[in-house]
């Protein structure tokens, strides 16, 4: 019976699983983080929203597991910063808050680890708000086994994991699940559940009235009403510039990559994307590798608004010579269709081009990293071997089921609720 901390399961029905496998002896639930509505009903419960604001429990430094802060610090700050200032409260931080708030959370964590003698952590979604990833940079350095759940695209089928950088491989999984053979047609057209009655042009105002609600209602002070104002000019700001900088006509009869860039910020680059989550690294390299006469087409996600798009990401993209962003009225499918193949961190239109029979190129960890017609760039990684291989979309079918066996059956994300009928 392992000591467990649990992170994260908050609908009723995952609390009553983990209760129930807790009241079984198959585990022993020593803490378990949670939002503070649900926190009286779990067992030993911590409070997730005041560990993340920094609302720790009053005590002294206590130095547990200072052996491996070096380690710790060196693995995961960078993205630690990165992460945690997703979080409206970090706005006015520096880089020496960041600092503070990193070494406050390694010394909570490492108290409540080998005080509490934890020897396993149940994550509910992969570590991505800078918090969790500490918590389970810390662990791994101290021996502690992690196991990590994720919603897959599948219905009802969900991915576990016991380390962050076997997702997409899944070879730390000892366990194969039935699933009705699936087909694949051959074609780049799918249907997004969570892309439908999208806007391809998101407007300011409605996130800017969002946020003067959320500072009546919840009570926030003078500079919670700046930062909101601030909101407001940065998107108004990145509007300007992505129309200023975008193209409504593509040559699609040049030779071309497309690249969609990835809602920021956002798990599948903060979390999969390793230090490639800057996409205008992936483009700048993507650069050296093609021949000087081919252009990268760039594409925004229509979800995207100002955070992560700032004047300088613009005057970064357009110091890259043959870059194209084009125009969010482009038609995506049809950017795959014509493009001689796609790069990508994680995203989806990597899975729409193999599927559709055309290759890509990725930087992070997309779920579908090890099926035919994926290359994943590292820094021997040749063009040439890209551009000759051709995908045998039987073998694909093939390797995507022997995927599909790899994950449980299950829903672990709420969102997905839509996809499985009559749930």
């Amino acid at each position: 019976m392992k000591k467990t901390l649990v992170w994260g399961f908050e609908w009723e029905s995952q609390i009553e699983a983990i209760k129930n496998i807790h009241h079984k002896g198959l585990i022993e639930v020593k803490g378990w983080v949670i939002s503070p509505s649900q926190q009286s009903r779990v067992i030993n419960g911590l409070d997730m929203i005041n560990i993340r604001y920094l609302r720790l429990e009053k005590h002294n430094f206590s130095g547990k597991a200072h052996y491996l802060y070096d380690d710790v610090k060196t693995a995961c700050l960078e993205k630690f910063i990165e992460m945690y200032s997703r979080n409206h409260f970090t706005e006015s931080f520096d880089y020496i808050d960041f600092l503070q708030a990193f070494n406050l959370f390694y010394d909570y964590f490492a108290t409540l680890l080998i005080e509490r003698n934890i020897e396993l952590i149940l994550f509910s979604y992969l570590p991505h708000f800078g918090d969790d990833l500490i918590l389970y940079t810390l662990a791994k350095k101290l021996g502690v086994t992690t196991v990590i759940y994720y919603q897959s695209h599948i219905p009802n089928r969900l991915y576990y994991m016991l380390d962050m950088d076997d997702y997409g491989r899944f070879e730390t999984i000892p366990l194969r699940f039935d699933h009705p053979y699936i087909s694949i047609e051959k074609k780049y057209e799918k249907e997004h559940f969570y892309m439908k009655k999208k806007r391809l042009d998101v407007p300011c105002t409605p996130r800017f009235l969002k946020e003067i609600r959320r500072i009546v209602f919840r009570r926030r002070n003078r500079i919670g009403f700046l930062n909101a104002l601030k909101l407001q000019r940065d998107c108004i700001r990145y509007k300007k510039n992505l129309k200023k900088h975008s193209i409504n006509h593509i040559d699609f009869n040049e030779n071309f990559v497309y690249f969609p860039l990835h809602l920021q910020p956002e798990l599948t680059t903060s979390a999969l994307g390793g230090p490639y989550s800057d996409q205008l690294l992936a483009i700048e390299i993507l650069h050296t590798l093609l021949p000087k006469d081919w252009k990268i087409v760039v594409k925004e996600n229509p979800k995207q608004l100002q955070k992560y798009r700032g004047p300088l990401f613009f005057e970064r993209l357009s110091r890259i010579k043959n870059v194209v962003l084009a125009s969010p009225k482009v038609n995506t499918f049809e950017l795959i269709k014509k493009c001689r193949f796609v790069a990508t961190i994680t995203g989806t239109a990597g899975w729409e081009a193999i599927s559709g029979g055309k290759n890509v190129l990725i930087f992070g960890h997309a779920w579908y990293r090890t099926l035919p017609g994926v290359f994943e760039y590292h820094k021997d990684f040749s063009i040439h071997t890209l551009l000759e291989y051709k995908i045998d979309h039987n073998e694909l079918e093939k390797r995507y089921n022997e995927l599909i066996q790899k994950t449980a059956p299950g829903i672990i994300d709420r969102a997905y609720n839509v996809l499985l009928k009559d749930y």
